[in-house]
């Protein structure tokens, strides 16, 4: 049985919630305060499977959140976003639709943004066990990560302003770590193939890491 719960205080509060028919998914939404915006729309399994789950909450004015999660065989997705502040933007989508016949787990986007103006994108497509933690507390920073294949798993935790974060991993059993302090600090990251794992640590101003491998 699909559940859509939604809570909604103040005014102009706007939130969309559509499910499949078929399948067992769960979505909540709360909002507080004025112009916030939720979407979001899964799709499922057949009828009897485990389905998807997704948490938003926003506090505040002018903060959207949009998450689309997509499943065809067993696989169970998990979304949780938490949004305190003014005009933060956090965007989620999960697939997984390629795992046909092969041992199927969940995926997991956790993204919490307290402040101003802050963004993250999540998107995880295929296989099983993608795993991404997206936390930013200040202003205008951005988070943004891509994981395409199986068993990865990232987390970025970005405190001050105007920090930037992109995070790329093509392969399996991949790991990242993403820690930065301070404002106007810059780090790419980009994986493929098998097992790497990498960790970029800065704090200050206008500090600049990347790294690539394959």
């Amino acid at each position: 049985m699909k559940k859509v719960s939604i809570f909604a205080t103040t005014a102009l509060a706007f939130a969309i919630s559509s499910a499949a028919q078929a399948a067992d998914n769960d979505s909540t939404i709360q909002q507080e305060g004025v112009s916030n915006s939720s979407y979001v729309n899964q799709d499922g399994p057949a009828t009897g499977d485990p389905g998807s789950t997704s948490t938003i909450t926003q506090i505040g004015t002018s903060n959207r959140a949009r998450v689309e999660q997509v499943t065809v065989v067993p696989v169970t997705h998990n979304s949780t976003v938490l949004q305190t502040g003014t005009s933060n933007y956090a965007d989620v989508y999960q697939n997984a639709d390629d795992v046909v016949g092969s041992n199927s787990s969940a995926f997991t986007s956790e993204v919490t943004q307290s402040g101003n103006n802050n963004l993250s994108y999540v998107d995880q497509t295929g296989r099983n066990n993608q795993n991404s933690s997206i936390e930013q507390y200040g202003n205008a920073n951005t988070a943004n990560v891509a994981q395409t294949f199986s068993a990865s798993e990232s987390s970025i935790i970005q405190t001050g302003a105007s920090n930037y974060t992109n995070v790329w991993q093509d392969g399996a059993s991949g790991e990242s770590l993403v820690t930065q302090a301070g404002a106007d600090n810059y780090a790419s990251l980009s994986q493929g193939g098998y097992n790497n794992n990498s960790e970029i640590t800065q704090s200050g101003n206008l500090n600049s890491a990347e790294v690539y491998q394959n």
